[in-house]
């Protein structure tokens, strides 16, 4: 695939909104592996698990998923977690950084 077609190069060109779901996944991934490109793998991942059963997965079970890879489960899992963490500032009300200890507290009282 010519560089300009890949997914970190449109992403870069258009932003991610023009993007699917398996070209931002083959992002986050970083590469793939011997047996199948990272696109490729991504498309396999979706195809058998949803964005939001990935989500709910262990490292350990996303390591499964992606043939025993650890570090891509690693990215994934810590992907997901950020959604968590960015979700539960909306709800929360932050639409900023975090400037006061007062700022912290509500955000770890829930």
């Amino acid at each position: 695939m010519p560089w300009f077609e890949r997914p970190g190069a449109r992403l870069i060109r258009s932003g991610p909104e023009v993007l699917s779901d398996a070209e931002l996944l083959a992002i986050v991934l970083g590469r793939g592996s011997k047996e199948e490109n990272v696109i490729d793998c991504s498309r396999r991942v979706l195809r058998e698990a949803n964005l939001n059963f990935l989500a709910e997965q262990s490292v350990p079970e996303l390591a499964k998923t992606f043939g025993d890879d650890e570090v891509k489960a690693m990215k994934v899992s810590a992907m997901f977690e950020l959604f968590r963490r960015t979700n539960r500032l909306k709800a929360a009300g932050f639409s900023r950084k975090m400037q006061s200890a007062e700022d912290v507290y509500h955000y770890f009282a829930d």
